[in-house]
């Protein structure tokens, strides 16, 4: 996961107040295994087959 700024894909990482983080935009694995989820307030929250079609047309989310 890149975290640098200028460089792409970036990663945001969001530490909240009670100490869970966030990341920013959604991990989406187009090759090898293809998950794609968020990782939202420590948790991985999976996204489902009509979330991703979506997605893609809208390039929401960045493919590592």
């Amino acid at each position: 996961m890149n975290l640098l700024q200028d460089e792409r894909p970036c990663w945001r990482v969001t530490r909240h107040k009670d100490g869970l983080v966030s990341l920013h935009p959604s991990v989406w694995r187009k090759k090898d295994c293809g998950s794609h989820f968020w990782f939202k307030r420590g948790r991985v929250k999976w996204c489902r087959r009509s979330q991703e079609k979506s997605l893609d047309s809208s390039q929401s989310s960045i493919g590592t």
